[in-house]
């Protein structure tokens, strides 16, 4: 059995020095990284698997005719939250479940934990978000979905006024749960990635982040990126799988990236990035590619930016 120390789970998340013990000390004492490497005979069917994954024609491609499923989705978490108020981890995606292989550093691991998955993006969101969004008065999460983060957010920033936002209205549900039934400092509002609401402002001293969600523009993600750098938020965090990031010349990136292409998943949001500010519209504080994932590709790699703005 081997073991994912300290040391490299800060290379993981690209923290710096003592973050994870200053930012995250209660989920780090949760966190059982125990993990056995998968053989050579289990590593080589694991790749034929996600080859003949890749065969296949998805019918679930991302796109906008893919949000009556995601309605679906997140009213089974509204449903399941409306019954056990007190439970947030009614609010867990379904996707995210217990017992799967995971990517871990270019290759594959089993962990110890069955629920490693839930538990690593705990540990991640609370360093991520005490690195990233602590400082800022108002943030807002586009894309929240079943609202796992903006709860999150709400319960440990109090001070702060948290934003969910989705095409979904059973997110905007599970948001007005959140300020009714829980007292959070949050606030729900549709908003649809592929045709902005210009008119909804973005207040000083704020933060907007995406974590997963901008995954379902493909590459139709333009519009809203220039609306974040017309409204000017102080800060952009987007935690997604940045196509740009994979070594197509290794066999286990290569995988990643075709499977991304297949099922029309976020491409191109790095470059486009990169444009802005060849352009001087933006500034990129950070690109991180994250080696850490579910069985087909790394979700987790984030870029960090923020407009440049008018002086």
């Amino acid at each position: 059995m081997d073991k994912i120390i300290i040391e490299d789970i800060k290379s993981l998340f690209g923290a710096s020095e003592n973050e994870l013990e200053e930012f995250c000390p209660n989920e780090l004492k949760l966190f059982n990284s125990n993990y056995k490497r998968l053989s050579d005979d289990e590593k080589e069917k694991e790749l034929i698997a996600s080859i003949n994954k890749l065969t296949f024609n998805f019918d679930k491609k991302s796109g906008p005719e893919r949000l009556p499923e995601w309605e679906n989705g997140w009213s089974e978490n509204l449903e399941n939250f409306s019954s056990n108020i007190d439970n947030i981890d009614m609010l867990v995606p379904g996707y995210v479940r217990p017992n799967q292989i995971m990517r871990y550093n270019n290759d594959y691991a089993v962990f110890e934990d069955p629920e490693i998955e839930k538990k690593y993006l705990s540990l991640f969101r609370s360093w991520l978000s005490n690195k990233y969004l602590a400082h800022y008065n108002n943030i807002y999460e586009f894309g929240c979905g079943s609202c796992s983060h903006v709860a999150y957010l709400a319960d440990n920033f109090p001070e702060k006024k948290i934003y969910g936002l989705d095409w979904a209205e059973a997110s905007v549900k599970i948001c007005k749960l959140l300020n009714e039934k829980k007292g959070l400092n949050v606030s729900g509002s549709l908003f649809d990635f592929f045709n902005p609401d210009e008119n909804f402002h973005i207040k000083k001293s704020s933060a907007v982040f995406t974590f997963g969600a901008l995954e379902q523009t493909g590459n139709k993600f333009k519009k809203f990126i220039n609306y974040l750098v017309d409204k000017g938020p102080d800060i952009c965090l987007h935690i997604e799988g940045l196509d740009e990031l994979y070594d197509q010349s290794k066999l286990f990136d290569f995988l990643a990236f075709e499977y991304n292409k297949k099922r029309n998943y976020l491409t191109g949001l790095v470059d486009y990035l990169e444009h802005l500010e060849a352009e001087s519209k933006i500034e990129i504080l950070k690109v991180h590619r994250h080696k850490f994932g579910s069985r087909y590709n790394d979700t987790l790699s984030y870029v960090v930016w923020k407009p440049k703005k008018e002086t």
